[in-house]
């Protein structure tokens, strides 16, 4: 956060163009909370560390909405690209196929 702002005003400072943010491997919440019958036959022991997974997933999530707005509202809200952390990571070209779909819908 705080080098993006900084790159970002040494742009200004140099009269030089931004034309927006791409902000990378962001969190996203989990879709629902552990269904009562998963739990079940998960057993205690799993589904509390399921839970305790899902929670951390969704604190995850807040702190990195948080930190975007943060970026937008510190750089005068420009456009902004938000791409969700992938599976796996970005090196080869279907890594590169994932990325684009977030950048030219």
């Amino acid at each position: 956060m705080e080098e993006a702002i900084f790159f970002h005003r040494k742009l200004v400072e140099a009269r030089l163009p931004f034309g927006g943010l791409v902000v990378n491997r962001v969190h996203q919440p989990p879709d629902d909370a552990l269904p009562a019958s998963v739990a079940a036959s998960l057993g205690p022991a799993l589904s509390d560390r399921v839970s305790a997974a899902t929670a951390q997933l969704a604190a995850l999530a807040a702190r990195d909405a948080a930190n975007v707005e943060r970026l937008r509202t510190e750089l005068g809200d420009p456009p902004t690209l938000v791409i969700p952390e992938l599976d796996d990571d970005v090196h080869d070209l279907k890594g590169l196929a994932a990325i684009r779909a977030y950048l030219f819908t």
